[in-house]
Formats: C-alpha cells, sequence, structure tokens
C-alpha cells in the first residue's frame, strides 16, 4: 500500500538544501523554507549556487512539489503593516503568476493571522490557506534578525504519497511576508511588485537561480519589471499542464 508522508525541505540565501530525511510518516504539514531574497545592488548579498535557467524547490524523481491544479490555492490577506495599494500588487502578481501557470488562486478574505512559522503548525488534513502579509523583524520570526535590504520571506508546506512511480508531492500552505521595512514603489523595476512576483515563485514551488535575467534570483536584478525566461520555463514545470495530482488529502 502506497503511505503518506509530509517532510520538510530546506532553502537558505546560501544554496537549495537537500530533502531532510525519509522516515514515518508525520500526522503535521512540516513547512518547507522557501527562500530569502534582497534587491540587486545592495552589500552582503549571498549569490546562490544554482546555475540552471530555474531550480525547483524540490524535486522526487523528475516531479517537482507543487499545489494541485484540479483544485483551487486559497490565500488569505493579512493588511495590518501592509502598504496602501499593498493588496492590488499581491492580487496582480497573483494573476500574473495565474496566467503562467494556470493555476486557480481564490481569495478567501482578510486574516488576523501572524505571518510566522507557526502558521504552518497544522493538523493532516486540516490546511491553512496560502497567507500573505507584510510584517518586520519584531512581529514575525521570519524575518527575525533582518534589515531592510532582505525584502521577503516565504514557507511552504507540503504532503507526499509514496508509490511505486516514487514519491509525488502536493503543495497544501504557505507564508508569504513581505518586509514593510524594506523602502521600495510600489510598481515598476526593484518595486513591491516584481518582490511579489518574486515571492510567489517560492510559494508555487520555484528556488532561486544565479541569474541577472530573472526575478528568481537571490538578487532580484534592478531593471526586470516580469518574470524572465528562466522564471517561465521554472513556473511550467509547476503548472496546470502536468495535469492533476493523485488526491493526498
Amino acid at each position: 500500500m502506497p503511505s503518506l508522508a509530509s517532510r520538510c525541505v530546506t532553502a537558505a540565501a546560501v544554496a537549495l538544501a537537500l530533502l531532510v530525511g525519509l522516515g514515518p510518516a508525520d500526522p503535521q504539514v512540516t513547512p518547507a523554507v522557501a527562500g530569502t531574497a534582497q534587491l540587486a545592488g545592495t552589500v552582503g548579498t549571498v549569490a546562490s549556487t544554482a546555475s540552471a535557467p530555474y531550480t525547483l524547490l524540490q524535486k522526487f524523481g523528475g516531479s517537482a512539489a507543487r499545489w494541485n491544479p484540479c483544485q483551487t490555492v486559497r490565500w488569505a490577506f493579512n493588511p495590518a503593516g501592509a502598504p496602501t495599494g499593498g493588496v492590488t500588487v499581491v492580487r496582480t502578481a497573483l494573476a500574473r503568476v495565474s496566467r503562467l501557470t494556470g493555476l486557480r488562486f481564490q481569495y478567501v478574505g482578510t486574516s488576523r493571522s501572524t505571518p510566522g512559522s507557526a502558521y504552518l503548525r497544522q493538523a493532516w488534513g486540516a490546511y491553512r490557506p496560502l497567507l500573505i502579509a507584510w510584517s518586520d523583524p519584531s512581529h514575525s520570526d521570519l524575518l527575525a534578525g533582518t534589515g531592510p535590504r532582505h525584502v521577503g520571506e516565504t514557507r511552504v508546506g507540503w504532503v507526499g504519497l509514496n508509490t511505486p512511480l516514487g514519491l509525488r508531492a502536493e503543495l497544501t500552505s504557505g507564508v508569504v511576508v513581505f518586509n514593510n521595512r524594506s523602502p521600495a514603489p510600489l510598481w515598476g523595476p526593484a518595486s513591491r511588485y516584481t518582490i511579489a512576483l518574486h515571492e510567489l515563485g517560492h510559494a508555487v514551488g520555484l528556488g532561486h537561480v544565479r541569474s541577472s535575467q530573472n526575478l528568481m534570483g537571490t538578487v532580484i536584478p534592478a531593471a526586470l519589471r516580469d518574470y524572465g525566461s528562466g522564471d517561465r520555463a521554472g513556473l511550467l514545470r509547476v503548472s496546470a499542464r502536468l495535469g492533476c495530482l493523485p488526491a493526498l488529502r
């Protein structure tokens, strides 16, 4: 019989990490640290070790951890700390991701939940919506110890099904938190919009790359206004064109 499992994957600012252990099934969804980003031209940034035009947060025998495109991705917004126009930026970025992946995002309303690691401590099957918010290091542990040049952080949780063809993994929840101490305009290059595209790329399964031509770089290229060709190629690897995932929930 196939067995269900949930695991933790870690990707830091320096490099993507390997899968953390394959043990017995865990009744809780464990988070994956999707990565960090800083705006280009800042001091102290560390380039990713990834040299491909795109990377995936985790691959299992060639299969990426991804959302099930045959179900809607529910998302909630915590307006506390958000800049004026922030929710419009998020909606516009989600629409862009939807156009490129075929994923359907469903807004379920505002949330008072703190955008931190505790949000993903969820019971099996009781998966919370993707939470998107602005916060600061004193209110979100995901931003703890960071400065204003650290623009955001994302974590996702996933569950998997062990099959004769290998592990098939489904993203089930997540937290996207933007640093409200980072100065940036709403639109244009090096903006809250391009930061949102970067973090939402993590939220749907992309990792970092070492590239000045793609938004998924550890340092977000200051000249870009949209995803690059490598970003778009990666988004296809987590898109609806791959078909439905097995029923895991």
